[in-house]
């Protein structure tokens, strides 16, 4: 209210707003708040507060922008005009501690490059029950590697890293970060030694082409390095996604050239895919598509 009170009496009709062009001994007004204009020609003898100053020198003058200004827009007693504050029963607040997060929790997550698999580490941690908070998560190998941001999302309150080195320990931490700044310590470490499936090799030299009526032939070689068995897949729409295994699994030997006579299909073109999949049935990447019109 204060603050506003110089503003609203500011607004007064009655006041003098002026901008004022003058010579060089204007240059008294740097640095002043407040200057003393007086003059006949406009009946003019008040104080005036300087907005702003602007020098131009290629006409050697000094603009300034005045308000007018009275002894009564500084409050000597304010409770007399905004009267007496009601009584509290709250009791005042303090500079609360922001507390670090707690409840921290890691996992590790599968990921997949093409013929090859990697792991990343999620984290997750407790609701604190406080509105407004964001948060920062970090990952580094034990013992002692350089810390690296994770990327966080601050409404699940969990963070995950890129791929990281399978078999190695990482340690993460995490820590809140209030609107105005404020950071809390780091919660208590927590480690995983995250370990990436063991990669499987894809299956080559797929090729499908119509047999009889309702039937496609398709071949393939197996991988040549160890793998359990393949499995073949059929769609209608390029899509692996909702395509359906065809054929049950197949095995072999390493580097063998396998054949699959796949017989009641509908007319029209199909699409096949071929996977590898060790004994634990991680799989590796497709083959295909690969394609054949059925008569």
């Amino acid at each position: 209210i204060r603050v506003g009170y110089r503003h609203a009496e500011s607004l007064d009709p009655d006041r003098w707003h002026l901008t004022a062009l003058m010579d060089l001994r204007a240059l008294d007004l740097l640095g002043r708040r407040f200057c003393r204009l007086d003059t006949e020609v406009m009946g003019i003898a008040a104080w005036f507060e300087i907005k702003r100053l602007r020098l131009f020198v290629r006409t050697k003058s000094i603009e300034a922008e005045l308000s007018q200004v009275k002894p009564g827009d500084w409050l000597d007693d304010a409770t007399a005009v905004e009267g007496t504050p009601p009584a509290s029963s709250a009791p005042p607040k303090g500079d609360p501690t922001l507390a670090a997060p707690t409840g921290l929790a890691l996992s590790a997550v599968a990921l997949s490059f093409g013929d090859a698999n990697g792991v990343a580490i999620a984290a997750t941690w407790d609701d604190p029950g406080r509105k407004g908070l964001t948060y920062e998560a970090q990952l580094r190998e034990t013992p002692a590697g350089e810390w690296v941001t994770m990327v966080v999302d601050d409404a699940t309150f969990s963070a995950r890293s890129g791929p990281v080195n399978s078999g190695l320990e990482h340690e993460v931490r995490v820590r809140a970060r209030s609107i105005g700044g404020r950071s809390s310590t780091w919660s208590a470490s927590e480690t995983i030694t995250p370990t990436a499936a063991a990669s499987v090799p894809a299956p080559s030299s797929l090729a499908a082409a119509p047999g009889a009526a309702g039937e496609a032939v398709i071949d393939w070689r197996n991988p040549q390095a160890a793998f359990d068995h393949v499995k073949l897949f059929e769609n209608m729409a390029n899509d692996l996604g909702t395509a359906t295994q065809i054929g049950g699994e197949f095995k072999g030997s390493l580097g063998e050239l396998k054949t699959h006579t796949e017989t009641g299909l509908a007319a029209g073109t199909h699409y096949f895919w071929a996977r590898a999949y060790d004994a634990a049935d991680n799989p590796s990447a497709a083959t295909g598509p690969v394609t054949a019109v059925v008569t």
